[in-house]
């Protein structure tokens, strides 16, 4: 018999974020080798090449955890905890250590601003981690991505109703 368990919402958050997270890193590959292709003079040739293979790369992993989570297997399970980890660790030691470049960070114009930050960050980061343990440790998404998992309702049908749960179709003894 097939699985017939329904997606958890949670499976259907995490493949979202993998297909969001794919196409992020895909428009920063098409910038980085657009940027080789207008000037190739005036750019490291190694290190844009380097840069495009990490991009690539993360893309596949994203695009295969996705698939792994589309067709009920358990490494799509693990890979997209894996990934939204990583994402979370770098997200938090990019907010605590801000890394160095180009452009300027924003900074808020009043504490109103920086408390209403702080307060989405936090409630992002929350329902990050809240989403990674629910992938990893919920009972509905073990069944989810487990072959064997039976429903309930295979097995009783809402739609008809057992023999033992009506009361009126076991025969009565009353001749005693």
């Amino acid at each position: 018999m097939q699985n017939r368990i329904k997606r958890p919402i949670s499976v259907w958050i995490a493949q979202i974020l993998m297909i969001l997270f794919t196409i992020l890193f895909l428009i920063a590959f098409l910038l980085l080798a657009s940027l080789i292709v207008q000037n190739p003079s005036a750019v490291s040739l190694i290190g844009i090449i380097f840069a495009l293979v990490l991009y690539l790369g993360i893309v596949v992993i994203f695009q295969i955890a996705f698939w792994g989570m589309a067709r009920r297997k358990s490494y799509g399970r693990w890979m997209c905890i894996g990934v939204l980890s990583l994402v979370l660790f770098f997200s938090v030691m990019g907010t605590i250590n801000r890394p160095k470049g180009p452009f300027e960070y924003y900074e808020y114009e009043n504490s109103t601003q920086a408390a209403a930050g702080l307060q989405a960050q936090i409630a992002l980061t929350g329902s990050l981690l809240a989403l990674i343990l629910v992938l990893a440790f919920s009972n509905r998404v073990k069944d989810f991505f487990d072959p064997n998992a039976m429903v309930d309702a295979q097995l009783f049908p809402a739609n008809e109703k057992s023999m033992d749960s009506d009361p009126k179709s076991t025969p009565i003894n009353t001749s005693e």
